[in-house]
Protein backbone atom coordinates (compact mmCIF):
# COMPACT_ATOMS: atom_id res chain seq x y z
CA UNK A 1 0.00 0.00 0.00
CA UNK A 2 1.25 3.55 -0.41
CA UNK A 3 2.58 5.17 2.79
CA UNK A 4 0.25 8.58 3.75
CA UNK A 5 3.71 10.04 5.29
CA UNK A 6 6.15 8.68 2.28
CA UNK A 7 8.81 11.86 1.75
CA UNK A 8 8.22 10.93 -2.26
CA UNK A 9 5.35 12.60 -4.20
CA UNK A 10 2.62 10.86 -5.25
CA UNK A 11 2.34 12.92 -8.32
CA UNK A 12 5.71 14.25 -10.31
CA UNK A 13 4.44 17.60 -10.33
CA UNK A 14 5.80 17.65 -6.85
CA UNK A 15 7.54 20.66 -7.94
CA UNK A 16 8.09 22.50 -11.29
CA UNK A 17 10.16 20.77 -13.41
CA UNK A 18 12.79 22.03 -15.26
CA UNK A 19 12.98 22.37 -19.46
CA UNK A 20 15.12 18.90 -19.48
CA UNK A 21 12.87 17.16 -16.84
CA UNK A 22 9.70 17.91 -19.04
CA UNK A 23 9.23 14.91 -21.22
CA UNK A 24 8.02 15.51 -24.95
CA UNK A 25 4.14 14.54 -25.29
CA UNK A 26 5.32 11.93 -27.71
CA UNK A 27 6.21 9.77 -25.34
CA UNK A 28 2.69 9.19 -23.74
CA UNK A 29 2.02 6.05 -24.23
CA UNK A 30 -2.00 4.38 -23.97
CA UNK A 31 -0.75 2.19 -20.79
CA UNK A 32 0.43 5.23 -19.29
CA UNK A 33 -2.64 6.98 -19.52
CA UNK A 34 -4.77 4.51 -18.90
CA UNK A 35 -2.57 3.25 -15.53
CA UNK A 36 -1.34 5.08 -12.83
CA UNK A 37 -0.40 3.59 -9.00
CA UNK A 38 -3.57 4.52 -6.92
CA UNK A 39 -3.35 6.95 -4.67
CA UNK A 40 -2.91 6.00 -1.05
CA UNK A 41 -5.90 7.75 0.87
CA UNK A 42 -6.74 6.85 4.86
CA UNK A 43 -9.46 3.96 5.28
CA UNK A 44 -11.87 5.98 7.16
CA UNK A 45 -12.66 8.06 4.03
CA UNK A 46 -13.89 4.91 1.95
CA UNK A 47 -16.83 5.79 0.12
CA UNK A 48 -18.37 2.93 -2.35
CA UNK A 49 -18.34 5.34 -5.45
CA UNK A 50 -14.43 5.86 -4.73
CA UNK A 51 -13.88 2.24 -3.74
CA UNK A 52 -11.78 1.45 -6.33
CA UNK A 53 -10.04 4.33 -7.24
CA UNK A 54 -7.74 4.59 -4.62
CA UNK A 55 -5.65 2.50 -1.93
CA UNK A 56 -7.21 2.56 1.05
CA UNK A 57 -4.69 2.43 4.02
CA UNK A 58 -5.70 1.30 7.88
CA UNK A 59 -2.35 2.73 9.34
CA UNK A 60 -2.59 6.18 7.94
CA UNK A 61 -5.69 7.30 9.70
CA UNK A 62 -4.31 9.09 13.07
CA UNK A 63 -1.63 10.41 11.30
CA UNK A 64 -3.94 11.81 8.98
CA UNK A 65 -5.91 13.57 11.64
CA UNK A 66 -2.50 15.42 12.38
CA UNK A 67 -1.98 17.18 9.49
CA UNK A 68 -2.70 20.74 9.63
CA UNK A 69 -6.21 21.51 8.31
CA UNK A 70 -6.86 23.10 5.39
CA UNK A 71 -10.98 24.09 4.24
CA UNK A 72 -11.89 23.56 0.13
CA UNK A 73 -14.56 26.44 -0.68
CA UNK A 74 -16.47 25.39 -3.44
CA UNK A 75 -14.79 22.47 -3.69
CA UNK A 76 -16.00 20.40 -6.39
CA UNK A 77 -15.42 16.95 -7.16
CA UNK A 78 -12.16 17.24 -5.13
CA UNK A 79 -9.77 17.95 -8.07
CA UNK A 80 -7.66 20.91 -6.01
CA UNK A 81 -8.73 18.49 -2.29
CA UNK A 82 -6.37 16.01 -3.81
CA UNK A 83 -3.52 18.26 -4.75
CA UNK A 84 -3.51 19.12 -0.88
CA UNK A 85 -3.75 16.17 0.52
CA UNK A 86 -0.25 15.32 -1.40
CA UNK A 87 1.05 17.95 -0.23
CA UNK A 88 0.74 17.37 3.66
CA UNK A 89 -2.81 18.77 4.55
CA UNK A 90 -6.48 17.58 6.08
CA UNK A 91 -8.86 18.58 4.11
CA UNK A 92 -12.52 19.35 4.01
CA UNK A 93 -14.32 20.22 1.21
CA UNK A 94 -17.60 22.70 1.15
CA UNK A 95 -19.91 23.32 -1.76
CA UNK A 96 -23.67 24.05 -2.32
CA UNK A 97 -24.15 20.72 -4.70
CA UNK A 98 -24.06 17.90 -3.40
CA UNK A 99 -20.58 16.14 -3.85
CA UNK A 100 -20.95 12.29 -3.28
CA UNK A 101 -17.68 11.58 -5.42
CA UNK A 102 -15.50 13.80 -3.14
CA UNK A 103 -12.45 12.09 -1.59
CA UNK A 104 -12.26 13.71 1.62
CA UNK A 105 -14.87 15.10 4.34
CA UNK A 106 -17.25 17.58 2.65
CA UNK A 107 -20.21 19.43 4.25
CA UNK A 108 -23.38 20.62 2.18
CA UNK A 109 -23.76 24.35 1.94
CA UNK A 110 -23.20 27.94 0.98
CA UNK A 111 -19.27 28.26 1.33
CA UNK A 112 -19.07 32.12 2.47
CA UNK A 113 -21.55 31.21 4.79
CA UNK A 114 -19.52 28.55 6.62
CA UNK A 115 -16.29 30.68 5.84
CA UNK A 116 -18.30 33.58 8.08
CA UNK A 117 -18.94 30.62 11.27
CA UNK A 118 -16.55 28.35 10.92
CA UNK A 119 -13.43 29.92 8.72
CA UNK A 120 -11.67 30.19 11.73
CA UNK A 121 -11.17 26.74 12.54
CA UNK A 122 -8.94 25.73 10.24
CA UNK A 123 -4.95 26.80 9.47
CA UNK A 124 -5.75 27.39 5.70
CA UNK A 125 -7.90 28.12 3.15
CA UNK A 126 -8.54 27.51 -0.25
CA UNK A 127 -11.77 29.29 -2.52
CA UNK A 128 -12.23 28.46 -6.00
CA UNK A 129 -16.00 30.40 -6.66
CA UNK A 130 -17.64 29.95 -10.07
CA UNK A 131 -15.74 31.24 -12.79
CA UNK A 132 -17.89 31.44 -15.57
CA UNK A 133 -18.45 35.06 -15.67
CA UNK A 134 -14.75 35.41 -15.60
CA UNK A 135 -14.25 33.27 -18.79
CA UNK A 136 -13.40 34.31 -22.07
CA UNK A 137 -15.93 31.72 -23.14
CA UNK A 138 -18.66 34.06 -21.98
CA UNK A 139 -18.67 35.92 -25.13
CA UNK A 140 -19.73 33.00 -27.29
CA UNK A 141 -22.41 33.91 -29.12
CA UNK A 142 -24.50 31.31 -27.32
CA UNK A 143 -23.40 32.01 -23.72
CA UNK A 144 -22.93 36.28 -23.63
CA UNK A 145 -26.53 36.64 -22.94
CA UNK A 146 -26.11 34.31 -19.91
CA UNK A 147 -25.80 36.11 -16.09
CA UNK A 148 -23.09 33.88 -14.08
CA UNK A 149 -22.56 34.41 -10.43
CA UNK A 150 -19.71 36.86 -9.49
CA UNK A 151 -18.37 35.99 -6.62
CA UNK A 152 -14.60 36.40 -6.47
CA UNK A 153 -14.71 39.79 -4.65
CA UNK A 154 -16.90 38.62 -1.89
CA UNK A 155 -15.04 35.82 -1.45
CA UNK A 156 -11.93 37.78 -1.02
CA UNK A 157 -13.20 39.99 1.22
CA UNK A 158 -14.78 37.22 3.54
CA UNK A 159 -11.25 35.81 3.58
CA UNK A 160 -9.40 39.46 4.82
CA UNK A 161 -12.27 39.99 7.10
CA UNK A 162 -11.26 36.71 8.80
CA UNK A 163 -7.84 37.91 9.33
CA UNK A 164 -6.65 34.62 8.83
CA UNK A 165 -2.83 34.57 7.71
CA UNK A 166 -2.69 31.54 5.00
CA UNK A 167 -5.21 31.47 2.00
CA UNK A 168 -6.49 30.82 -1.94
CA UNK A 169 -8.08 32.01 -4.30
CA UNK A 170 -8.33 29.95 -7.90
CA UNK A 171 -10.46 31.20 -11.12
CA UNK A 172 -9.83 31.49 -14.41
CA UNK A 173 -6.55 33.18 -16.36
CA UNK A 174 -9.16 36.41 -16.86
CA UNK A 175 -10.38 36.59 -13.30
CA UNK A 176 -9.20 40.27 -12.01
CA UNK A 177 -6.92 39.18 -9.27
CA UNK A 178 -4.03 41.40 -8.64
CA UNK A 179 -0.82 40.37 -7.09
CA UNK A 180 -1.09 36.38 -8.32
CA UNK A 181 0.09 33.51 -10.19
CA UNK A 182 -0.58 31.45 -13.23
CA UNK A 183 -0.11 27.87 -13.36
CA UNK A 184 -0.43 25.73 -16.53
CA UNK A 185 0.14 22.02 -17.21
CA UNK A 186 2.85 22.63 -19.25
CA UNK A 187 4.73 23.78 -16.15
CA UNK A 188 4.37 20.21 -14.86
CA UNK A 189 4.70 17.64 -17.57
CA UNK A 190 0.78 17.55 -17.98
CA UNK A 191 -0.74 17.12 -21.21
CA UNK A 192 -2.97 20.05 -21.24
CA UNK A 193 -2.77 24.16 -20.97
CA UNK A 194 -5.15 25.05 -18.97
CA UNK A 195 -4.38 27.86 -17.71
CA UNK A 196 -5.22 28.60 -14.07
CA UNK A 197 -4.49 32.19 -11.76
CA UNK A 198 -4.25 31.51 -7.81
CA UNK A 199 -4.05 34.84 -5.95
CA UNK A 200 -2.40 34.08 -2.72
CA UNK A 201 -1.72 35.75 0.99
CA UNK A 202 2.33 34.86 0.92
CA UNK A 203 4.62 35.76 -1.27
CA UNK A 204 5.41 33.52 -4.27
CA UNK A 205 7.21 34.00 -7.27
CA UNK A 206 5.54 33.39 -10.39
CA UNK A 207 6.75 30.26 -12.32
CA UNK A 208 8.77 30.13 -15.52
CA UNK A 209 5.88 29.59 -18.01
CA UNK A 210 7.45 26.95 -20.96
CA UNK A 211 6.03 28.30 -24.86
CA UNK A 212 3.13 26.58 -26.17
CA UNK A 213 4.37 24.81 -28.81
CA UNK A 214 1.27 22.38 -29.69
CA UNK A 215 -1.48 23.15 -31.55
CA UNK A 216 -4.90 22.53 -29.49
CA UNK A 217 -7.25 21.88 -32.76
CA UNK A 218 -6.67 23.35 -36.06
CA UNK A 219 -9.66 22.41 -38.53
CA UNK A 220 -12.93 23.20 -39.41
CA UNK A 221 -15.34 23.69 -36.39
CA UNK A 222 -12.48 23.03 -34.30
CA UNK A 223 -14.02 24.25 -31.14
CA UNK A 224 -16.73 21.98 -30.87
CA UNK A 225 -14.32 19.05 -32.57
CA UNK A 226 -11.92 19.74 -29.45
CA UNK A 227 -14.56 19.93 -26.90
CA UNK A 228 -15.84 16.55 -27.84
CA UNK A 229 -12.22 14.85 -27.95
CA UNK A 230 -11.27 16.09 -24.90
CA UNK A 231 -14.93 15.35 -22.61
CA UNK A 232 -15.29 19.14 -22.16
CA UNK A 233 -11.88 19.53 -20.64
CA UNK A 234 -9.98 22.77 -22.04
CA UNK A 235 -6.78 23.11 -22.89
CA UNK A 236 -6.25 19.43 -23.81
CA UNK A 237 -3.33 19.17 -26.33
CA UNK A 238 -4.80 17.39 -29.55
CA UNK A 239 -1.18 15.47 -29.90
CA UNK A 240 -2.26 13.45 -27.37
CA UNK A 241 -5.78 12.41 -28.00
CA UNK A 242 -5.71 12.53 -31.77
CA UNK A 243 -5.94 9.34 -33.68
CA UNK A 244 -2.06 10.29 -34.82
CA UNK A 245 -0.93 9.77 -32.01
CA UNK A 246 -2.86 6.96 -29.58
CA UNK A 247 -5.54 6.03 -32.16
CA UNK A 248 -8.31 6.43 -29.75
CA UNK A 249 -7.38 5.44 -26.93
CA UNK A 250 -7.83 8.25 -24.77
CA UNK A 251 -11.38 8.86 -25.76
CA UNK A 252 -14.14 9.77 -23.19
CA UNK A 253 -14.17 11.00 -19.60
CA UNK A 254 -12.30 8.55 -17.75
CA UNK A 255 -9.29 8.10 -19.98
CA UNK A 256 -9.11 12.40 -19.68
CA UNK A 257 -9.09 12.00 -16.42
CA UNK A 258 -6.40 9.95 -16.20
CA UNK A 259 -4.26 12.35 -17.56
CA UNK A 260 -5.06 14.90 -15.49
CA UNK A 261 -4.62 12.49 -12.12
CA UNK A 262 -8.31 12.59 -11.55
CA UNK A 263 -10.17 9.47 -12.90
CA UNK A 264 -12.45 8.79 -10.53
CA UNK A 265 -15.20 12.14 -11.45
CA UNK A 266 -17.88 11.96 -14.17
CA UNK A 267 -17.61 14.18 -16.59
CA UNK A 268 -19.37 17.40 -15.06
CA UNK A 269 -16.98 17.07 -12.42
CA UNK A 270 -14.22 16.83 -14.25
CA UNK A 271 -14.58 20.19 -16.55
CA UNK A 272 -14.48 22.07 -13.54
CA UNK A 273 -11.70 20.41 -11.82
CA UNK A 274 -8.39 21.58 -11.30
CA UNK A 275 -5.46 19.59 -12.08
CA UNK A 276 -4.16 18.10 -8.34
CA UNK A 277 -0.23 19.15 -9.64
CA UNK A 278 -1.22 22.74 -9.59
CA UNK A 279 -2.44 22.54 -6.13
CA UNK A 280 0.36 20.04 -4.64
CA UNK A 281 2.82 22.82 -5.38
CA UNK A 282 1.18 25.40 -4.13
CA UNK A 283 0.56 23.53 -1.36
CA UNK A 284 3.98 22.70 -0.38
CA UNK A 285 5.05 26.39 -1.22
CA UNK A 286 1.94 27.16 1.34
CA UNK A 287 3.46 24.68 4.23
CA UNK A 288 6.59 25.77 4.00
CA UNK A 289 5.75 29.50 4.42
CA UNK A 290 3.70 28.06 7.57
CA UNK A 291 6.85 26.92 8.80
CA UNK A 292 8.82 29.66 8.73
Amino acid sequence: MSSLWSEQPQLAAYRLRADHERPTLSSLSPSEVHTRTPYGLPSSLCKPPLRTYFDWDDSGNDYYSKRPKLLDLFCGGGGSALGYYLAGFHVTGVDIAPQPRFPFAFLRGDALEYLAEHGHEYDAIHASPPCQAYSRLRHLPWLKHRQYPMLLDATRHALEALSLPWWVVENVEDAPMPYSIVLCGQEFGLPLYRHRRFGLSWLVMQPVHPPHNHTLCARRSAMAHRYRQSSGVTGIIVKVISRDSLAGHVAGAKAIGRLIGIDWMRRDELTQAIPPAYTEWIGRQLLAAMET
